[in-house]
């Protein structure tokens, strides 16, 4: 697996003779020097290759591990009743329990980065100096509320589009 935030270089962009490092895709961005990159370079990149990725697998094993152990469960001691209800689950409640997995996955192993991250920067001493990278949700530097909210509207939309055509397809009568 070849996550983007596993990958040291795409936290850097390079201005002329010095480099900029973002610790995350909206945040301020701070110059570096040549020495500090090497500095932040030596900390990041034994850290990204090694512990974050293994704190990453170990984390995702536990957890399908232990989903599979509570699944199979309940798969033995379930009623009829409790497995079609579970059958008749609306798929936006899949999404979102599938949602909540990856959350449940990633937010450690990126809780972990960005702290390691903080602290490295506070150990060099770096301020930040350059505004956010441009992105979906920056416009000039500033989040923009208009597009958060058009995200928002549109994963609305989206859900409500899901749970509609469950609701149509269990009220279609079966031949």
């Amino acid at each position: 697996m070849a996550a983007r935030w596993f990958q040291l270089d795409d936290f850097y962009k390079t201005a002329g003779d010095q480099y900029i490092f973002y610790p995350h895709l909206f945040a301020r961005g701070y110059r570096l020097s040549a020495e500090q990159r090497a500095a932040m370079d030596e900390v990041l990149g034994p850290f990204l290759k090694g512990r974050l990725w293994y704190g990453f697998l170990a984390t995702f094993l536990f957890v399908t591990f232990a989903l599979t152990i509570i699944l199979a469960s309940f798969l033995f001691m379930a009623s009829t009743e409790q497995l079609d209800a579970i059958v008749s689950t609306p798929p936006w409640i899949w999404l979102v329990g599938a949602f909540a997995l990856a959350c449940l996955i990633l937010a450690p192993t990126l809780f972990r980065l960005q702290s390691k991250i903080r602290r490295q920067i506070e150990v060099i001493g770096l301020e930040a100096s350059e505004p956010p990278r441009p992105g979906l949700l920056i416009v000039d530097g500033e989040l923009s509320l208009k597009r958060l909210i058009a995200v928002i509207v549109a994963l609305g939309v989206i859900l409500i589009l899901v749970a509609s055509i469950d609701t149509a397809s269990a009220t279609s009568v079966d031949f």
